[in-house]
């Protein structure tokens, strides 16, 4: 038997914001942290959630598109090791695969709790790729992701530190040929944000993905950027 991660429970963007908030708040309060950027989600997955994170290029990580998983019975999360040296999409991964901690694994305890769903030898993890069709489970995964490296209330902050009002960047600005072209005129605005705000540990597209999540820029369409995609590690979960 598998099981879907079409199949999660819906969450409203709200709830998964929410959710994203108070585990900041959680690790703030227990570590005596100032809430600010970078948010550390290494540390947060490490010393906070007791995930040991493991950077492999073996196995199924051979291959680029396997970005990550997470065996919670094992407690471990697995990073692809060419990420490494891609910091943005490194830690969207791990807080991406957090988002799958906070979110989906009550979700997979209760159903292997009411079926038998497990055999000895299977893995109960989720196993993280850059391919395919997105299940509902994934857009929550990255969803919480970007709100936990992002978080609303500093991104707002910061956008309102360089500009006084929303932006559309389809309108060309007369005062600079560069931003004649929207997505380079969004990446400029992203990494003026970024160095704001010291979200340094984000990559441009996370970024700018997020502005237009928040409505604080219009004008494009969302960027494919460190958004991963699930299939079962050993008949877990099966898209």
């Amino acid at each position: 038997m598998t099981v879907s991660l079409n199949s999660v429970p819906f969450l409203t963007d709200n709830a998964i914001e929410q959710q994203s908030w108070n585990l900041i708040w959680e690790y703030a309060h227990s570590e005596s942290w100032e809430i600010s950027a970078p948010i550390p989600v290494e540390t947060i997955a490490e010393n906070y959630l007791k995930y040991q994170i493991e950077i492999t290029t073996d196995g199924l990580f051979k291959e680029p598109e396997v970005l990550g998983g997470i065996i919670f019975e094992e407690d471990t999360i697995q990073i692809n090791g060419a990420l490494e040296n891609q910091e943005g999409r490194y830690n969207f991964t791990v807080a991406h695969e957090i988002g799958h901690h906070a979110l989906h694994k009550n979700w997979l305890n209760s159903i292997k709790n009411q079926q038998t769903l497990f055999s000895s030898d299977d893995i109960p993890g989720i196993l993280c790729r850059d391919v395919g069709k997105k299940p509902r489970g994934e857009f929550q995964a990255d969803k919480y992701a970007a709100a936990l490296l992002m978080p609303e209330g500093l991104v707002t902050a910061s956008f309102k530190q360089v500009y006084e009002n929303r932006i559309n960047v389809s309108t060309i600005a007369d005062s600079s040929p560069f931003w004649d072209n929207p997505y380079m005129r969004a990446n400029t605005i992203a990494e003026e944000i970024i160095n704001a705000g010291n979200f340094n540990n984000v990559s441009k597209a996370a970024m700018v993905n997020r502005l237009l999540n928040l409505k604080l820029i219009s004008g494009i369409e969302y960027q494919k950027n460190n958004s991963v995609l699930t299939f079962a590690q050993k008949g877990v979960a099966h898209v």
